[in-house]
C-alpha cells in the first residue's frame, strides 16, 4: 500500500473517530422560537360588528406558526369605553375559529386615554388568557373588536398583546402538559345556588417530577342573572384539592348577563413526584335564593417543566398590599431583575399575575408590566366594572425581553393605577416571572457515524467516497491546493 492511500485510511478512521466522539448534544442547542405583536397605542371602536384590530401590526402571521408545531399562545387586551351603557368587546381569532373572547359593560368611569396621563383602556375590563394551538401551516392569529353596547358613542381597546412559544422541541407529558377546552358555548353550568357548592368545570391529573413546573389557566365565566349588586360569581384553580390563591379564588359581580368575565392565572409551583390533580371551578359566592344560573367555557391548564429551560426565575407575594398612588401615577408593586446568564443572547417572555381586589364600589384598578431599564411597557389591563367592595379577579398581563444579550440585565416592575374615586390599590398573590426561552430538553437519540457526517454537511455518505478535503474539514484542518489524493496538510 502506498504511503499516499495509507495516509488517507488513517485519516478516514481519525474522521470517523473524531465524528463519532462528538458531544450528543453538538447542534441542538436551541431556544423555543417566540413571536410577538404587541402594541399599547389605543383604538376606538364604533362598529358595533367585530372588525380586525390593528390588522397590519397586531397579528401572528402564518409564517410565525409552523405548519404542524405545536404553540403556547397568550394574549391580552385591555377595554374601555366612553361611557355607561357602552359594551366593549374583543377577541382572539386564528383564521375562522374562535380563540378567546371578552364581553363587559362599561360604566361612567372608563375612559380614553386623552382623558388622563396614566392608565386608560384596562378601567372596563381585559380579555387575558393562554391556548394551545397546533399550527396548520394556513392561518393566521390576530384580534378583532366591537362596541357591543346600546349606548352608542365608542370602545376603547389598548395594551394589546399576543404571543406565541413553539413548544416543537419539547415533549409532550413529559416537558409539558395541557389540558385545553374550546367550546364557544356553554361548557358547564353551576345551578346550585349555594355558595358552598362549586361546579368543576376541567380537571386533569398529571404524573410530575420532583421539579418545578410553570403553571398556566385561563377560563371565561358569565351568568343568567341580568342586574345585581348580591350576587357574586367566580372562577379558581384548585390542586390536589386547594385553592390557588385568595380563599374565594376569584369573586366578581356583573351588571350585566352578557358581561364575559376572562379570568386566569400563572405561578412556578414545587411538585413532588407524582401524580397531581388540577381543577377549574366555577360557583355562585355569597348569594343563596338569587335563582343565578353561572356559565363557564374556554377552560385551559397547562404545565411547562421548568428544567426544559435553561433558566426561569419569579418573584412575589400572597396575601394582599396596597399600593399607595393616585388617578394619574403608576404605583410599583413587586420589582424583579433579570440577568440572562446563559451565555447566549435569548428572548425572554414575561408574566405577572396577579389578584386585583376592589376596596369601594366601582373602584377599577389597572396593572402592566413595565421593562423599567428601557421605559417599555406592556399589557396595561385590569378589572372590569366591581358592584361590590372586596371583588376580585385574577388578570394576567404579559410582555417580553427581546434579544437580552448575555450578561445583560433588565429591571422588570409589576405595577398597578387606580382610577378616579380611589387613590390606593390592593393587589395579591402576585407573581412577577420571567421565562428564558433557552431550552435545556437534552440531545436528540444517538445517530450513526454516517448520519453525523450527513449532519456536518460532509456531503457523501459512503466512507469510500469521503474525500480528504472533507476530512479535513471535519478536523479542523486545511489542505494545500495540491492534486486532489495528496494529502499535505496545513494547520489552521
Amino acid at each position: 500500500m502506498s504511503s499516499a492511500k495509507s495516509k488517507v485510511g488513517l485519516l478516514k478512521n481519525l474522521a470517523a473517530i473524531a465524528i463519532m466522539a462528538l458531544p450528543p448534544s453538538l447542534g441542538w442547542a436551541a431556544s423555543s422560537a417566540l413571536a410577538t405583536a404587541c402594541l399599547n397605542t389605543e383604538d376606538s371602536i364604533t362598529s358595533t360588528s367585530f372588525v380586525r384590530l390593528n390588522a397590519s401590526t397586531l397579528v401572528l402571521h402564518t409564517a410565525d406558526l409552523v405548519n404542524g408545531h405545536r404553540y403556547l399562545i397568550m394574549y391580552n387586551v385591555g377595554m374601555g369605553a366612553s361611557g355607561p351603557s357602552r359594551e366593549p368587546a374583543t377577541r382572539v381569532m386564528y383564521g375562522t375559529t374562535e380563540i378567546a373572547v371578552a364581553d363587559l359593560e362599561s360604566d361612567a368611569e372608563s375612559e380614553p386615554l386623552s382623558t388622563r396621563n396614566g392608565p386608560h383602556s384596562g378601567q372596563a375590563g381585559n380579555l387575558n388568557g393562554f391556548y394551545i394551538l397546533t399550527a396548520n401551516g394556513s392561518d393566521s392569529l390576530w384580534v378583532e373588536a366591537k362596541n357591543a353596547g346600546s349606548g352608542g358613542g365608542a370602545s376603547y381597546f389598548s395594551g394589546k398583546c399576543l404571543m406565541s412559544v413553539d413548544l416543537n422541541n419539547l415533549t409532550n407529558n413529559t416537558h409539558y402538559f395541557d389540558t385545553v377546552d374550546n367550546t364557544s358555548g356553554i361548557l358547564m353550568s353551576d345551578t346550585t345556588d349555594t355558595p358552598t357548592i362549586d361546579t368543576t368545570l376541567l380537571t386533569d391529573t398529571y404524573t410530575t417530577a420532583a421539579e418545578d413546573y410553570l403553571v398556566l389557566a385561563s377560563a371565561e365565566v358569565w351568568d343568567s342573572l341580568n342586574t345585581s349588586n348580591a350576587f357574586s360569581k367566580q372562577c379558581y384553580l384548585m390542586i390536589d384539592g386547594t385553592i390557588q390563591g385568595p380563599a374565594d379564588g376569584g369573586k366578581h359581580t356583573w351588571e350585566d348577563v352578557s358581561d364575559f368575565w376572562n379570568w386566569s392565572y400563572a405561578k412556578i409551583h414545587t411538585f413532588t413526584a407524582a401524580s397531581h390533580t388540577f381543577t377549574i371551578k366555577i360557583g355562585n359566592v355569597d348569594s343563596t335564593g338569587a335563582t343565578s344560573v353561572v356559565y363557564g367555557r374556554r377552560p385551559r391548564i397547562i404545565l411547562i417543566r421548568k428544567s426544559a429551560y435553561v433558566d426561569m426565575q419569579t418573584k412575589g407575594h400572597d396575601g394582599y398590599n396596597t399600593v399607595v398612588n393616585d388617578y394619574n401615577t403608576w404605583g410599583t408593586d413587586t420589582s424583579l431583575t433579570y440577568t440572562n446568564n446563559t451565555g447566549t443572547t435569548e428572548n425572554v417572555v414575561l408574566l405577572a399575575s396577579a389578584s386585583l381586589r376592589g376596596v369601594t364600589f366601582e373602584q377599577h384598578t389597572v396593572t402592566r408590566i413595565l421593562n423599567n431599564t428601557d421605559a417599555l411597557s406592556f399589557s396595561e389591563v385590569g378589572t372590569s366594572d366591581p358592584r361590590e367592595a372586596n371583588d376580585t379577579v385574577n388578570v394576567t398581563a404579559i410582555g417580553f425581553l427581546a434579544a437580552l444579550a448575555n450578561g445583560g440585565a433588565k429591571q422588570v416592575l409589576f405595577q398597578v393605577a387606580g382610577d378616579s374615586t380611589a387613590a390606593d390599590n390592593t393587589v395579591g398573590f402576585v407573581n412577577l416571572i420571567a421565562w428564558n426561552l433557552k431550552e435545556d430538553v437534552g440531545a436528540p437519540p444517538a445517530v450513526s457515524p454516517k448520519r453525523r457526517r450527513k449532519l456536518m454537511n460532509i456531503s457523501e455518505i459512503k466512507e469510500p467516497n469521503l474525500r480528504p478535503s472533507q476530512i479535513a474539514q471535519a478536523l479542523g484542518l486545511q489542505l494545500c491546493d495540491c492534486p486532489e489524493d495528496s494529502l499535505t496538510v496545513r494547520e489552521k
